[in-house]
């Protein structure tokens, strides 16, 4: 039988040599492609009448997904096409003849416009899916409004059994925080060994290891891949991310500053021209002083010695030191929450006391 022929019986697949094999599945992908064009441009159509609406659906996606029987991801990727592509004349055209798949069709859509579709197949040539995935990842910006977003919608549900006696967890976080909460319990877990059980069973151990236990005042030791060709005039809300690690914004490059030993590490034409000095951690001498001095958490009403942790008045990226008159005892909760993901800075006061004042530019935008 012909490449790609209709028909084909069990005993007439056994019978193709590897190369036909391979071919003949090339061709059907080709014909999916092609299928996935036309049926984006059916369901911008569709959309453009207000069909899914005329259906009792809320959207696009349901709709497709009611129509073709898709999954979320399916129907939202078929959904993404019709109301982008029309604006993609050059991918569009790919699509349609086979030369891309629907994935890196919408991939290409989540950043450019019709001046700059041409710029962006250009420079993912060469990359598998996977790896066009990461590069376009570092150009699309991540703002201080979505980072506390995200902060805001993190969540940890824990459900007992009605005798207690087993409890569900589930929940979701930012991605620095799911980053750090995964390698610190497989960490541990790790050194647990197999003979402990499953992976998942000894992660479990760990988290409640950890929570018996007392956290670590060294802070973290990380670095940070900055492309420098992404960054640029971003105010640093493209192109960080850690290494081996999720995409930063400028909010989460603070905090890992303020409290561990960074390394930042920039990038550019995927090359390393230039790398920082590691942030130093602060000296035990030092921090063991300042929280003497303080005595606890310098919030306003705040009595807490809980988890208490030394920040940064002036920032270490905005060329703040470890002098003592630079550094404040703040509660974990002050510390991290409401400097560092709410985006409070810390004012000192003519008496010594300190206030914390939201900047104009953290505020969120008028409704």
């Amino acid at each position: 039988m012909g490449t790609g022929e209709a028909g084909t019986g069990e005993a007439g697949i056994r019978d193709l040599t590897t190369d036909q094999i391979e071919q003949e599945l090339l061709f059907w992908e080709q014909v999916r492609r092609h299928a996935v064009a036309r049926q984006a441009e059916l369901a911008a159509e569709a959309d453009r009448r207000q069909v899914p609406l005329g259906d009792g659906c809320r959207n696009l996606r349901e709709w497709v997904a009611a129509k073709l029987d898709l999954t979320r991801e399916e129907s939202s990727q078929l959904s993404r096409l019709g109301t982008s592509l029309g604006q993609l004349p050059a991918t569009a055209k790919r699509l349609e003849a086979g030369e891309c798949s629907p994935g890196r069709a919408v991939l290409i859509s989540r950043v450019a416009t019709a001046e700059s579709e041409s710029d962006w197949w250009e420079r993912l040539s060469g990359h598998d899916l996977a790896g066009a995935e990461r590069l376009v990842g570092r150009h699309r910006r991540i703002g201080r409004l979505r980072e506390r977003r995200s902060h805001r919608d993190s969540f940890l549900l824990m459900q007992p059994a009605l005798d207690e006696s087993w409890w569900n967890i589930k929940g979701g976080v930012t991605g620095a925080a799911g980053q750090l909460i995964h390698d610190t319990l497989r960490e541990r877990a790790e050194a647990m060994g197999r003979d402990a059980g499953p992976m998942p069973h000894r992660q479990a151990l760990a988290l409640e290891e950890l929570c018996a236990g007392e956290a670590s005042a060294d802070g973290p030791s990380i670095t940070v891949f900055m492309d420098l060709d992404a960054a640029n005039g971003t105010g640093g809300e493209a192109g960080a991310e850690l290494a081996f690690g999720p995409r930063i914004g400028p909010d989460a490059l603070d905090e890992l500053l303020c409290e561990g030993a960074v390394r930042i590490v920039g990038l550019s034409d995927g090359k390393p021209v230039v790398t920082s000095a590691k942030s130093r951690r602060i000296p035990p001498a030092i921090r063991d002083f300042v929280m003497w001095r303080d005595g606890g958490c310098r919030a306003g009403g705040c009595r807490s010695t809980h988890r208490l942790q030394i920040h940064h008045v002036v920032p270490w990226s905005h060329g703040g030191t470890h002098h003592p008159d630079n550094l404040v005892t703040l509660c974990w909760y002050h510390h991290h929450v409401v400097v560092h993901r709410r985006g409070h800075r810390i004012e000192k006061q003519a008496d010594g006391s300190i206030r914390f004042v939201l900047p104009a530019d953290a505020r969120d935008p008028p409704g």
